[in-house]
């Protein structure tokens, strides 16, 4: 829906600039019916424009970049967590697109109740007779002529007066189809309600309609003073109904004004030219370049021995096509198809023996011979009912590949107890991808954001996909520094090919790569490794804790087995974006571990945190952020959230060193004492690191305003007080911090 008032916005723009062109150059001309084509069909164009989309191909030489290590963080302290909430979704977008469709809603509202007002007068009127394709309709009401589609309406009183000029006028609006116009241009309103420009085309329009049927009747002889007269005369009464072609339309001004005005020289007809620059600068700002990769040395490879061909993919409408040393495989939609080769020259021969139909599971044996045929990228098997076809899929050496390849991204899902580990999909091939090397960049392409980090961040798992694995993306950073051209070049599955290269094509932007000081487009790698963790549900002994070492790139190393029940300690690298410790936790809920620590190993003695239940325990609920505050005061809730970017907000501003967090935390727990209640929200692409630190300051604010609270009552710092007295002091200054679900 998003993407549509998106298009619906750049309807509007080129509406705007379409329509104050023909306002300025074209209105006050005297070609009707020329301009009345203009504006009907600049705004019909203005529709279609946004839909062009000119894409560029632009073939690039492949060139190596040298990616930056990573650096990881130190890991930070644990601490205490509130229990988890959900937050409440965000009200304006869903606001926006109700109002959006409320005024679409009632404009067409507008429109069909005019039409049928319409529709009920002809059908009580009586039908006179019928000349020229007319319906002439005689009504009892007192309203004023006018036409509609093929019907000419009139009162009584009209009909009995001289009325061949207004019935001259009306027939000239049916024969040239203004009613048509005015209903196309009443539904593209619809849909443009909030532009100004649309009900002005539409006013203006409207206008053309009178004059072209004014000059119409003056054409037929009928003498233009008194014309002029009764239009005069019947300018005390309108007809009201929007959608119909009225006799008496309220610009009387005008139309006496056109009716004397001189014609207008043929040679301004041509200022309507000022459509082409508008169109292709619009088709211009619509336009996307594609780059499209080159291997020099794809042009001619001629194939002498087995180990050519060992390594490398093709793949073809059949399937795909794999050699591996004295081997090969076609899998196609149904088959797996495996054998022997040898080559001759550019000839192949293939020995099939072993077949395998997937969808059934059934296998069999095999001796049949064919032959294959190789022209430079392209093998061509002759088989019983034709010809099989595979095209070269580029591979690239292995000596080659870091120079490609961008950071491995790990996806964890950690399925629920149901799933078992046969039930997982592993798959483990990869395809290799040759390239062509270039020599160095001045400067290699860089990403305005961690590409790895917000890439993690964002990809989810399908939650019914059980296929694991590695996918390599292929995108090209453009001289723009756009990604674009994103191609899976080794998949795993349909829907996670798709979700990777939907997720990577909007990209943020990079400076592209540079040499000899000009940008180039590059060719780039993304590897991303999906893994599926599964339960242990059998029940456990264990009384130590399992520890789950959580890596940046999303890997994860345990030390024990997650059982009901069990305790767990979490180590996350300080840059690990808290979307994976998140779907972490998420997992453990579904396990039932319900004791997690955060900590590091260099740690003597960790914090508890009691997480909350699964949402699919029917014995237990996680609150809503709103069930979570019901009965607290808002101006007790003192908000904290992180960005994705790592930026801190708290209370009622953007905080970048701790010391100010510390004063204002203090300041409000303080003012607010007991009631306090500290919300906590975070995005996906939040650091580890900068998480626990702020949980660290939220522990100190507390612990600071506990310890004066213990000073003024008792004399004595917080330490240094008996149980019942610290306990005392935790009553005064309760700890109450809930963690929101995410954002992003």
């Amino acid at each position: 829906m998003t993407e549509f008032l998106i298009y619906d916005g750049k309807v509007a723009v080129a509406l705007l600039v379409f329509y104050l062109f023909y306002r300025f150059l074209l209105k006050k001309e005297t070609f009707h019916r020329f301009n009345r084509v203009v504006l009907v069909g600049t705004a019909v164009l203005s529709f279609l424009l946004p839909l062009c989309i000119i894409t560029i191909h632009k073939p690039i030489e492949v060139e190596p970049v040298v990616p930056e290590p990573a650096v990881l963080a130190t890991e930070l302290p644990a601490q205490e967590l509130g229990p988890l909430v959900e937050t409440a979704v965000p009200w304006w977008p869903i606001a926006l697109i109700i109002l959006f469709w409320a005024g679409v809603a009632f404009v067409l509202g507008r429109v069909c109740i005019s039409i049928l007002s319409i529709v009920r007068i002809i059908r009580r009127g009586q039908l006179v007779r019928g000349e020229d394709g007319c319906q002439i309709i005689v009504t009892e009401r007192d309203i004023d002529p006018f036409s509609w589609m093929k019907y000419i309406v009139l009162s009584r009183k009209d009909w009995e007066a001289p009325h061949e000029s207004i019935l001259a006028h009306e027939k000239s609006h049916i024969g040239l189809g203004h009613s048509v116009e005015v209903l196309l241009v009443d539904v593209l309103s619809a849909l443009q309600w909030f532009n100004p420009a649309i009900w002005m085309l539409r006013a203006d329009l409207q206008e053309l309609h009178e004059y072209e049927a004014d000059d119409a009747v003056l054409r037929a002889g009928t003498n233009i003073k008194e014309y002029q007269y009764l239009l005069i005369r019947k300018a005390v009464s309108k007809s009201g109904y929007s959608v119909a072609n009225s006799f008496n339309h309220s610009i009387l001004k005008n139309r006496i004004t056109m009716m004397s005005k001189s014609k207008s020289p043929l040679s301004r007809g041509w200022r309507v030219l000022y459509l082409l620059p508008l169109v292709c600068l619009g088709l211009g700002l619509q336009a996307r370049t594609v780059y499209v990769p080159i291997d020099k040395d794809s042009e001619k490879i001629v194939f002498n021995e087995t180990a050519a061909l060992s390594g490398s993919v093709w793949t073809g409408e059949v399937g795909k096509l794999t050699f591996f040393d004295t081997t090969f495989e076609i899998r196609t939609e149904d088959e797996i198809i495996r054998g022997n080769y040898a080559v001759d020259n550019s000839t192949i021969q293939f020995t099939f023996t072993d077949y395998k139909n997937e969808s059934n599971g059934k296998e069999k044996k095999g001796n049949d011979k064919l032959t294959g045929v190789m022209d430079g990228n392209t093998i061509t098997i002759s088989v019983e009912n034709g010809e099989m076809v595979f095209n070269k899929v580029k591979k690239i050496p292995a000596e080659e590949q870091f120079n490609y390849f961008l950071p491995e991204v790990v996806v964890m899902k950690y399925a629920d107890a149901s799933v078992k580990p046969e039930d997982v999909i592993h798959v483990n091939r990869v395809n290799e991808i040759k390239m062509t090397a270039g020599k160095d960049f001045d400067t290699a392409p860089e990403c305005s954001e961690n590409f790895a980090r917000w890439l993690n961040s964002r990809l989810r798992y399908p939650a019914d996909c059980l296929y694991d694995g590695t996918l390599v993306a292929m995108l090209v950073v453009g001289e723009d520094g756009k990604v674009g051209n994103v191609e899976i070049v080794s998949g795993l599955c349909e829907e996670l090919d798709k979700s990777v290269a939907d997720l990577i094509g909007k990209a943020p932007e990079w400076t592209p790569a540079k040499k000899d000081g000009k940008p180039v487009a590059t060719v780039l790698f993304q590897p991303v490794i999906f893994k599926i963790r599964t339960a242990t549900t059998a029940n456990s002994t264990q009384t130590s804790p399992v520890v789950l070492n959580v890596h940046a790139d999303g890997g994860i190393e345990s030390k024990g087995n997650v059982v009901p029940g069990a305790a767990v300690i979490i180590n996350a690298e300080a840059n690990t974006p808290m979307g994976i410790v998140n779907d972490l936790k998420d997992w453990l809920r579904e396990v039932g571990a319900l004791k997690v620590y955060y900590s590091k190993q260099s740690e003597t003695e960790s914090v508890m945190r009691h997480i909350a239940p699964s949402v699919t325990n029917k014995t237990l609920k996680v609150q809503t952020y709103d069930e979570a505050l019901k009965g607290i005061d808002r101006k007790d809730i003192c908000v904290a959230r992180i960005n994705a970017h790592d930026k801190i907000f708290f209370e009622s501003g953007a905080y970048d060193n701790d010391a100010d967090i510390l004063r204002v935390g203090k300041a409000f727990l303080k003012a607010h004492g007991a009631k306090t209640v500290i919300t906590l929200t975070y995005d996906r692409g939040t650091s580890y690191g900068v998480y626990q630190n702020l949980q660290a300051l939220l522990t100190q604010i507390y612990n600071e305003v506990r310890d004066e609270k213990a000073r003024e009552v008792y004399g004595k710092s917080l330490v240094d007080l008996s149980e019942d007295q610290r306990a005392a002091i935790l009553r005064l200054v309760p700890m109450t911090v809930l963690e929101t679900d995410m954002k992003g």
